[in-house]
């Protein structure tokens, strides 16, 4: 029906799919300060909203997962953006993976004035258990810059494993390999 499937409810917060009615909270959120610092940043407003219809067309449509947007339950202020992406890891222009295939990739982002306060560890497990309850993916990676210590800690925090580099660059542009981190979610 085209309309925006609640991923989950946590304590604080309500995880869902992304509208277009959502874009200007989007760019509100990703205008606040150290937001893009280790993420890439939005499109201009009009590229960006195609990209947006063609993301829920396809991302959503086909695979049933994406990015999410994190609403605060409380106020319904948007304050952050989660979810589960398809990677390929790529090394030397060949695509490498662990396990021969497709991996899943946790990304998070909290606004700033929520960051601290335990709100990404509390979206991050309930998109784990989505993870383990609604795909076929035996692991969850992150890739994380590691000059981000809050990402790393936050990865750590939720049981991912440091396992190594991988050759891609950083939004920022300072590194050409970003620091690989895994959860096993296997369900033997």
């Amino acid at each position: 029906h085209g309309l925006p499937w609640t991923i989950a409810k946590t304590k604080r917060c309500l995880i869902r799919e992304l509208s277009l009615e959502d874009m200007d909270a989007l760019f509100e959120l990703y205008s606040k300060p150290g937001i893009t610092d280790y993420v890439e940043p939005l499109l201009d407003y009009q590229e960006e909203l195609e990209y947006e219809k063609a993301y829920i067309r396809n991302m959503y449509g086909y695979y049933g997962y994406g990015t999410w947007l994190v609403f605060h339950r409380e106020s319904g202020q948007l304050i952050g953006r989660a979810g589960l992406e398809n990677k390929d890891y790529t090394t030397g222009g060949r695509t490498v993976t662990f396990s021969g295939q497709t991996e899943l990739e946790l990304g998070y982002i909290i606004a700033p004035e929520y960051q601290g306060q335990g709100y990404a560890t509390e979206v991050c497990r309930a998109i784990i258990d989505f993870a383990i309850n609604e795909t076929e993916f035996d692991r969850i990676n992150c890739l994380i810059d590691a000059e981000n210590t809050a990402s790393v800690n936050q990865a750590k925090k939720l049981g991912f494993s440091y396992v190594g580099a991988s050759r891609e660059k950083s939004y920022s542009g300072r590194k050409e390999y970003l620091d690989r981190y895994c959860l096993d979610i296997s369900r033997e």
